[in-house]
């Protein structure tokens, strides 16, 4: 197996100052501070990650995420020195596990849950689908097949992938259930099953010839198709779905978002000529990767309320630049790829989003409200002071 390239797992608002009913009877005291808030203005404040850099197991040189769960471990896999092949690993803690060593050749790690079960393949014996939890790794058979892929696994333990039907060329979006394989296309066309989220909706694409593909959510045994706003697309991909049913994807070189019935492209980032979009969270927080002109120049990047973001804008990198981000967990980290020139390797990478502080929250319930403003008050002098009598006006409402 070798690293493959194409295009194939949030920010908060503050809110503008309000005056409540309950100050007006502090209105003479105030009358400053209502002056001061009265030029105050406040906007969106982008998010910040702290970037934190994943070891390749000893003696690698290059290694990439695919996914994140929402405890912070990371599945994927590192490259192995000297061969052709990648190990399955998994980061708990910023540490590399090597899970390929545990009686299986070259592997990769694409899912883990929750409770910390992951899939992936094995090329052991053609490609193989396998199930690591707890130690023990266990093989997806395929009876009377040679083959078989695991890409996303939800919380109930129900994985999907695909299965060869009938040989080489010939497969099926499949779900692992009960411990057997069950094919979801009876079509004679190939597909592939990315992701499931935990109301058994699985997405993914079927293809009718090599350029032509159509995405696809798959729900209570019918298989409808995902379209795009450009039509004729060549190339359609379903890559993630949320709790929510919004799935993320790429289509006629732009992400995708399907939602609530609707299609809407995602922009690359400025300059661009491709987007695409790889993974979503319950939050509605979508990543993936932009190309910038003559597909140079490959960018991680976020969508948040349709609008994109280079995600090397908003964090500290150094030299490493973040080249892809493949998945987001409910608490809002990224997981990818990053590379650095300096040290001619590609690293997997995760952001963590920086808590920020809230000026004006002195009673750290994560409200601004008028707790806060009588604290001022009744301490007024010490230690409180105009200062923190602004913050607590000009941040009123709920933390970020």
């Amino acid at each position: 197996m070798e690293y493959a390239d194409c295009a194939c797992n949030g920010s908060h608002e503050r809110r503008s100052p309000l005056f409540h009913s309950t100050l007006l009877p502090y209105r003479a005291v105030f009358t400053a501070a209502a002056v001061a808030l009265a030029i105050i203005s406040t906007s969106m404040a982008e998010v910040e990650y702290e970037l934190t850099i994943l070891p390749t197991l000893p003696g690698g040189t290059n290694c990439r995420a695919e996914d994140i769960n929402d405890a912070g471990v990371v599945v994927g896999e590192s490259a192995i020195p000297g061969t052709a092949y990648l190990n399955a690993v998994s980061w708990i803690d910023g540490k590399a596990i090597d899970l390929t060593g545990l009686g299986i050749s070259g592997a990769t790690a694409n899912g883990i849950n929750n409770s910390g079960m992951i899939v992936g393949m094995s090329d052991e014996f053609n490609i193989n689908a396998y199930r690591w939890a707890g130690g023990v790794i266990e093989q997806l058979d395929t009876p009377n097949s040679c083959c078989s892929e695991a890409h996303a696994v939800n919380a109930t333990g129900i994985i999907c992938g695909r299965i060869s039907l009938n040989g080489i060329g010939s497969n099926s979006a499949a779900l692992w259930i009960d411990g057997a394989w069950q094919a979801l296309d009876s079509s004679k066309h190939s597909s592939i099953a990315y992701d499931i989220n935990d109301n058994m909706q699985v997405v993914g694409s079927t293809y009718f010839s090599s350029s032509m593909s159509s995405g696809f959510l798959w729900e209570n045994g019918v298989m409808t198709e995902l379209t795009t706003p450009s039509e004729p697309p060549s190339h359609v991909w379903a890559y993630a779905i949320n709790e929510d049913g919004a799935v993320v994807g790429y289509g006629s070189h732009r992400g995708i978002l399907w939602e609530e019935g609707n299609v809407f492209e995602l922009p690359p980032l400025p300059g661009g000529t491709l987007s695409s979009a790889k993974d979503v969270n319950n939050q509605g927080t979508i990543i993936g990767y932009s190309y910038g002109d003559g597909f140079s120049s490959k960018h991680a990047c976020r969508w948040l309320e349709g609008q994109v973001a280079d995600l090397n804008d908003l964090v500290d990198g150094g030299d490493w630049i973040l080249i892809e981000a493949t998945a987001i967990n409910n608490n809002g980290q990224i997981v990818g790829m990053a590379f650095s020139s300096s040290k001619n390797s590609a690293h997997a990478y995760i952001l963590t989003p920086i808590t920020q502080p809230c000026p004006g929250d002195l009673s750290g319930d994560g409200v601004v409200d008028v707790q806060d403003l009588l604290t001022v008050i009744a301490d007024w002098g010490n230690p409180w002071d105009v200062e923190d009598l602004l913050d607590v006006i000009g941040n009123w409402g709920p933390c970020p």
